[in-house]
């Protein structure tokens, strides 16, 4: 078989598409992440799209790293508004969705007890069901 027949051969194998739609980041092996990603959201993801709408953004600051250098604990803070909360974890990570889930508690108790500011939204059941 000749180069130009090897390279006719191979235009002519369907390629995938070029509609974005079609393509949900499956390059890195996470097919079907966008359809089950509303259903298990994260704390930190809840109260990102409740304060984003309404032109806020919750402002995380990591105030303390302590333990020994294979076992830290880091500690963050968010605050939103006058809201403030803490949390902590092994990893980065954990420790912000720990504080994430902490402002999300006391911005529950201010809404159920009627003190909740007149620019706070309202935390839907959805945020319920992650704490």
């Amino acid at each position: 078989m000749t180069e130009d027949a090897i390279n006719e051969g191979t235009k002519n194998q369907s390629l995938p598409d070029d509609d974005p739609d079609k393509q949900s980041g499956s390059i890195d092996g996470d097919e079907g992440v966008s359809a089950g990603a509303s259903a298990a959201k994260t704390p930190v993801s809840l109260l990102q799209e409740l304060y984003v709408r309404r032109g806020q953004t919750p402002k995380y600051d990591l105030v303390q790293i302590e333990g020994a250098v294979h076992e830290p604990t880091f500690k963050y803070r968010v605050t939103i508004g006058e809201f403030v909360a803490t949390g902590c974890g092994q990893s980065k990570k954990k420790a912000k969705h720990s504080a994430a889930k902490a402002i999300l508690e006391k911005l529950i108790g201010a809404q159920n007890s009627g003190k909740a500011g007149a620019g706070q939204p309202t935390i839907p059941d959805l945020a319920t069901e992650i704490l």
